[in-house]
């Protein structure tokens, strides 16, 4: 993996998932996207917006640091991919809105598929840990 310590810095949030997002449903007559739902608890997405402006929240700010941007969208789109109701156009909207805000630069954008790799093995040897401890939980 690349050196990291010259990518630029921000506090990230580092755990946007769909349970720490809150969002209005859509207005009566909003159409779902293709294939329904893009979070488990039916959360959708007209494809026309022009009749929908959600009100939205993000919640759970225990994971909240000061690190590199990058980790941001890696663990986003981590998320995304580990998620029931994954598919690709919900990886594609949340890049493009991400970066309609916040350019990575090409340096960044070529190590996230690293990231979320290392998450995923972090996320495993985590778990297992915890169920060893108890098995209950």
């Amino acid at each position: 993996m690349a050196d990291l310590a010259p990518y630029p810095k921000q506090f990230i949030h580092s755990d946007i998932n769909e349970y720490n997002i809150i969002i209005t449903p859509p207005a009566e007559g909003s159409v779902a996207p293709p294939g329904g739902s893009v979070a488990p608890s039916n959360i959708t997405t007209p494809r026309n917006t022009s009749n929908y402006d959600p009100d939205f929240g993000i919640i759970d700010f225990n994971d909240l640091t000061l690190t590199h941007r990058v980790f941001e969208v890696a663990h986003a789109m981590g998320y995304i991919l580990s998620s029931q109701a994954f598919d690709y156009p919900v990886l594609n909207h949340f890049y493009r809105g991400y970066s309609s805000i916040i350019q990575l630069e090409k340096t960044e954008f070529d190590v996230i598929f690293d990231i979320i790799l290392v998450r995923f093995v972090m996320s495993c040897v985590i778990g297992t840990k915890t169920i060893t401890l108890d098995p209950s939980n």
